[in-house]
């Protein structure tokens, strides 16, 4: 496991290797989140995650935006087919778990909440959630924020534009703001939150 340092203490990351996770997560915040923007910011074609879903969906898949993986991944019959239609979107998904949760400590933005779940914001809004055991970080989830409707098909200066306005990371803050209002979360940098 590799070490990350939040909040001067170093933890062991660990991110799930398991199929079925790693299936799950990317099924559904990669090619079936349209309003997510998960894979323009890995960079990875429309046609490719077409091509890839239509493959699930031959497979049988499950997986929609409503249901949880153990109503989906974890029955599924085709783990390993599916697996290896991801096989090079995943490696670019767990390395940017991996980025977002060792750069917070540049600019931290990250925020620690009841049930010992810590959520890391990075620069483009993209949150990595985990849960913090002794001195370890175990990633739960890994998304990126929601676009109005009416942007998740944008040209790409438009989405250039919205990140370098910074609005991606504004309303990914504001939209955890808000999830978090009365829970006692306690932000890290609080300088870091206050934006708009």
């Amino acid at each position: 496991m590799k070490v990350v340092r939040i909040d001067n203490i170093n933890y062991e990351i660990d991110i799930p290797k398991e199929k079925v996770w790693v299936n799950y997560h990317i099924t559904k915040h990669v090619l079936l989140a349209k309003r997510e923007i998960l894979g323009k910011i890995m960079d990875i074609e429309s046609e490719l995650i077409n091509g890839i879903r239509s493959k699930q969906q031959e497979l049988a898949c499950m997986v929609n935006l409503n249901i949880s993986q153990v109503q989906s991944c974890n029955k599924c019959k085709s783990v390993q087919e599916c697996n290896a239609l991801l096989e090079n979107l995943s490696g670019k998904y767990l390395k940017n778990i991996m980025n977002i949760v060792s750069n917070d400590e540049t600019m931290p933005t990250h925020v620690h909440s009841k049930k010992k779940q810590l959520t890391v914001i990075d620069q483009m809004g993209l949150s990595v959630i985990a849960r913090e055991r002794d001195k370890e970080l175990r990633v739960l989830t890994f998304f990126s924020p929601k676009l109005p409707y009416s942007l998740h098909n944008m040209e790409d200066y438009k989405f250039k534009l919205l990140y370098s306005n910074m609005y991606l990371k504004a309303k990914s803050i504001n939209t955890w703001k808000r999830k978090l209002a009365g829970k006692n979360p306690i932000y890290h940098e609080e300088q870091n939150w206050n934006i708009s």
